[in-house]
């Protein structure tokens, strides 16, 4: 029961909500709005994972060069600097985020799968 009591109070913080992924150029942006939360002025930071559809596993961003593990704004910059950093060329990704607030934490907001180099040069929901 105590269990299943903390799996309810860690599912009580809002999710983030309209995801959008810019992609244009080189450009791979994953940006959302925050969830609502009521009065509580403590900070929210928020964590973004992908995973490639030959996977069941999802992988935090610092896996391929991007940390977007407790980040305070409200977007994740995939935006390759390197060759050693960003997703591969031609390779489908899907993203999720979720909102964090020192115990809490929200549901996982997944985006649909982009494939980069046929998706580029617009923004999509």
């Amino acid at each position: 029961a105590a269990a299943a009591a903390l799996a309810d109070s860690r599912a009580q913080l809002p999710a983030p909500r309209n995801p959008k992924v810019h992609l244009y150029n080189a450009e791979q942006v994953l940006s959302w709005e925050p969830g609502s939360l009521s009065n509580d002025t403590r900070p929210v930071v928020y964590q973004v994972q992908f995973k490639y559809p030959s996977d069941s596993r999802w992988y935090d961003t610092r896996d391929i060069g991007v940390d977007c593990m407790n980040v305070t704004t409200t977007e994740c910059n995939f935006t390759p600097t390197s060759l050693s950093n960003g997703f591969p060329p031609y390779f489908n990704v899907s993203l999720r985020v979720r909102a964090k607030l020192e115990d809490l934490v929200s549901p996982w907001l997944s985006v649909p799968w982009f494939l980069y180099y046929w998706n580029g040069k617009r923004t999509w929901l």
